[in-house]
């Protein structure tokens, strides 16, 4: 049977359709068969025990060797594959059998649960790995590593033609150690193609220790063939991200001036800082940004003395106010105080922050997010361009209505935390207080159906946001906001801010909708009456697979203290409890 579709239409279907879709694909014709057999191996994901499970049985029976040159892309949890692998990278070999070469275009390393710091075997396999592909393009380790001088040497030299980078950056780990030398040379020496980089570590100077570290001088030659040194190249004209959680910003500040093209920075020092007054930061790093950007970056903290919304709005209007006429923009506003908008409308603080923040603004701290209003959150997204961080302590609600309003502008967004509410929910049956409630009660929040397909415009609103790393739709239990449970009349306790009109995150609901989200590493649903069973965890293994936090999957308030726990028990959906007890690998889970 000859297909009726050109080439070119062939791939195109190709690339949309399911793996399970491809391998049945491919058995159709001998047309088909080569439009999809590169698609169908193009990339190997070893996230679950089940695929690295598949994989050893395709690699005993030799499919992964014949088929080895339409490998690029490997994902994988497990380590111990990638010696087996190094065995089809030397394909003319007169001693091998392997028929296919393989050339791997990307490797993640990806997060694991009990082991979130490699170990030396580890790295020894790692790293071989590393200088037996100088072909790779694209590196990410979300594991941190005690050698990390190592692996920097080892990735200037080795992996010169790089175009994304990131290492090191795993949540609640902290950073590796690196001598200040060292992470210099690794800037100076790294992959001029670099477009995106990510890093993590602590620097160190040589006065600071009194113990042998790796020297980056070293040849690094470990048996494989000595590796000569990179010649430096300070400039990184493709560079156009830069997220660095580093302690030193002198360390970046000439990385930054060798990146005109750069577009973004996100570094802990424009983060958490807090000051009495408006300021103009004037650190190395600030100032290597304006060189390059011509803008001249400021930084707002309000301290909680100040709450009126006058005042507040007013200091940030004063970034028009160049004395000298360069471009000012804010870059990073903290509100530590109250937030005193009126009720049913964005308040000064909101208008201006929309007006005067429409470019330039990374950062938005309001620890007292509660204070806003549903349409002040909404303003901001939609209108805030460059903002990645919206950082809040108790979360501020945005009805369902707002969501899905307009289309929100903030497409870099990589930290977002909101309860969403107004989602009617007929399929609750029980209230907060464990009471059934009435068919009458249930019908007047119409269908199901009905609130699936609301539901389903909020999660192509949250979909279209492919740069989240941090999803908060749940309570935030770490900063105190669930300090109070309610006493009722007849003796019953429960939570008043247990969420019952929110969404289901069930696949029937929409879930499905949120699988651009790969880059999602942590998400919390703490609170929610929501309906995640085992099909939505293995479709979240599949699509999530840089997941490190799930905080919530089994929304019994178990964190607080007994004394204090409401009658009502919210259990989670059936199995959910032995799914989680049996994994080993997955997201930190809770």
């Amino acid at each position: 049977m000859s297909s009726a579709l050109p080439p070119e239409i062939q791939i195109m279907v190709t690339r949309n359709l399911q793996q399970q879709d491809l391998s049945r694909t491919v058995l159709l014709n001998k047309e088909w068969y080569s439009t999809c057999n590169p698609q169908l191996y193009h990339t190997v994901r070893l996230s679950t025990p089940l695929q690295r499970q598949r994989f050893l049985s395709l690699f005993m029976s030799g499919s992964i060797s014949r088929h080895a040159t339409h490998v690029k892309f490997l994902l994988t949890r497990h380590l111990e594959i990638l010696p087996q692998l190094m065995r089809l990278l030397n394909s003319n070999s007169p001693t091998t059998t392997v028929t296919a070469e393989l050339s791997l275009v990307g490797l993640e390393i990806l997060p694991h649960r009990t082991l979130r710091i490699l170990t030396s075997e580890e790295d020894d396999i790692l790293l071989s790995f590393l200088k037996k592909n100088p072909q790779l393009l694209h590196l990410a380790i979300w594991r941190v590593s005690e050698n990390a001088g190592l692996y920097l040497a080892t990735i200037a030299r080795s992996l010169p033609n790089l175009c994304t980078l990131s290492i090191f950056d795993v949540l609640g780990i902290r950073p590796p150690f690196v001598f200040r030398e060292s992470a210099v040379r690794f800037l100076e020496t790294c992959s001029a193609d670099l477009e995106r980089l990510v890093l993590a570590w602590e620097t160190l100077s040589y006065a600071d220790v009194a113990i042998d570290q790796y020297d980056y001088n070293d040849n690094g030659d470990d048996g494989d063939g000595e590796v000569q040194d990179s010649p430096a190249t300070k400039s990184h004209p493709a560079l156009r991200f830069l997220a660095a959680r580093v302690n030193s910003d002198t360390v970046l500040s000439s990385f930054i001036e060798g990146s005109p093209g750069l577009q973004a920075v996100i570094h802990p020092e424009f983060q958490r800082r807090r000051v009495n007054t408006l300021f103009q930061h004037s650190s190395p790093l600030h100032l290597a940004l304006q060189q390059i950007t011509g803008v001249r970056y400021m930084e707002l903290s309000v301290p909680a003395a100040i709450s009126d919304d006058g005042t507040i709005a007013s200091l940030i209007s004063t970034i028009n106010n160049s004395q000298d006429g360069v471009k000012q923009q804010w870059r990073t506003i903290s509100i530590e105080g109250t937030i005193n908008g009126e009720r049913g409308g964005p308040g000064e603080i909101v208008k201006a922050i929309v007006e005067n923040c429409r470019q330039g603004l990374v950062h938005l701290h309001i620890p007292q997010g509660w204070q806003l209003e549903s349409q002040d959150v909404h303003s901001i997204l939609c209108n805030v361009m460059d903002l990645r961080v919206f950082n809040v302590v108790h979360l501020p609600r945005i009805s369902a209505s707002d969501v899905i309003s307009s289309p929100w502008g903030c497409r870099w967004l990589t930290k977002l935390a909101i309860q969403i509410f107004n989602i009617p929910r007929p399929d609750i049956l029980i209230d907060r207080k464990g009471c059934v409630r009435s068919s009458s009660e249930r019908a007047a929040e119409g269908t199901v159906e009905a609130s699936r397909a609301i539901q389903r415009k909020v999660y192509q609103q949250l979909g279209a946001l492919t740069c989240l790393e941090f999803l908060d739709l749940g309570l935030d239990i770490e900063n105190g906001s669930r300090e109070e449970l309610v006493d009722d009349i007849d003796g019953t306790i429960y939570d008043p801010q247990f969420q019952l009109n929110c969404l289901e995150l069930s696949l029937a609901s929409g879930l499905d909708l949120l699988g651009d989200l790969q880059n999602l590493r942590s998400l919390r649903t703490v609170g929610m009456e929501h309906r995640i069973g085992i099909p939505e965890l293995h479709w979240m293994m599949a699509h999530f697979p840089r997941l490190e936090l799930f905080i919530g999957l089994d929304p019994e308030v178990c964190y607080l203290p007994l004394f204090l726990r409401p009658t009502r028990e919210y259990e989670p959906e059936p199995g959910v409890r032995h799914w989680l007890s049996a994994q080993d690998s997955w997201a930190m889970l809770q």
